[in-house]
C-alpha cells in the first residue's frame, strides 16, 4: 500500500471530510430551493447504513459507498441553505387571523398571524397604538 493510502486508513475523518467539503463547494451550482431534496437524500443514504453495520470484508466498501454520498448531500444541503432567501410577499391587501395573543415588546407588538390567501403563517410586528391592546386571537379552522 502507498503512504497516502496508509494515512487515509488511520484517519477516516479525512475520508468523510472530502465529500462533505465537495458538497459545500458544489452547492453554488444548485438553486437554493433544492435544499430539502439534498437533506432528504442525505437522510435516505444515512438510513441505509444500518444494513451495513455488521461490516465484513465484503461489505466494507459498500459501507463507504453509502456513507460518502450521505456526506456529499449533507454538504450540498448546508451550502444551499446558507444561500436561501425566502421571496417576499407581493404588496397587496391580505386577510389574516391572529393565531396567538400578541406579545408586547418595547416599541411594538409581535403576533403570529395566519393569512387566508395564501394559506401561510407569518410572524408580524405591529406598531404600538391605543386600540391594539384589544386584539385577541381568533380560533378559526
Amino acid at each position: 500500500m502507498s503512504d497516502l493510502s496508509d494515512r487515509l486508513h488511520t484517519a477516516p475523518f479525512i475520508r468523510l471530510l472530502v465529500p462533505f467539503i465537495a458538497g459545500i463547494v458544489l452547492g453554488d451550482l444548485f438553486r437554493p430551493e433544492l435544499k430539502w431534496l439534498f437533506l432528504g437524500l442525505s437522510i435516505g443514504f444515512a438510513l441505509l447504513l444500518p444494513l451495513f453495520l455488521t461490516v465484513t470484508f465484503k461489505r466494507e466498501s459498500s459501507f463507504g459507498i453509502i456513507l460518502l454520498p450521505a456526506f456529499l448531500f449533507l454538504g450540498l444541503f448546508i451550502a444551499t441553505d446558507l444561500r436561501y432567501v425566502p421571496l417576499p410577499l407581493p404588496e397587496k391587501g391580505y386577510f389574516a387571523v391572529i393565531d396567538e395573543y400578541p406579545l408586547e415588546k418595547e416599541r411594538s407588538y409581535r403576533a403570529l398571524i395566519r393569512l387566508l390567501d395564501p394559506k401561510i403563517k407569518v410572524l408580524a410586528y405591529f406598531e404600538k397604538t391605543d386600540s391594539f391592546h384589544r386584539v385577541k386571537p381568533c380560533f378559526v379552522v
